[in-house]
């Protein structure tokens, strides 16, 4: 979708895509992203470039499991700071 940007978060809270990036957690979608270990709760907004427009409030449960072998845990919040992509996607 060329003309909207995704913000999302990963702790539960209402994304917030006008307060700056990584406060209250709320994060912009740039590519696949790893989520922790456990029950993730995701929740996410799609907003025009113009920010006159938002979608409603998309929310999803994420039962993430441990799997042995697998890499060390990056966040997206680590990935974005970075500039690496992790291994471990959700799509």
């Amino acid at each position: 979708f060329p003309n909207v940007n995704i913000y999302y978060t990963v702790n539960g809270t209402k994304p917030d895509p006008f307060h700056h990036l990584g406060e209250r957690k709320t994060l912009m979608y740039k590519r696949p992203f790893r989520l922790p270990e456990g029950r993730i709760t995701l929740k996410a907004i799609a907003v025009t470039k113009d920010k006159r427009r938002e979608s409603n409030i998309v929310n999803k449960i994420f039962i993430v499991d441990f799997v042995p072998g697998d890499p060390l845990y990056e966040s997206e919040e680590e990935n974005q700071r970075s500039g690496r992509k992790s291994n471990q996607s959700i799509r």
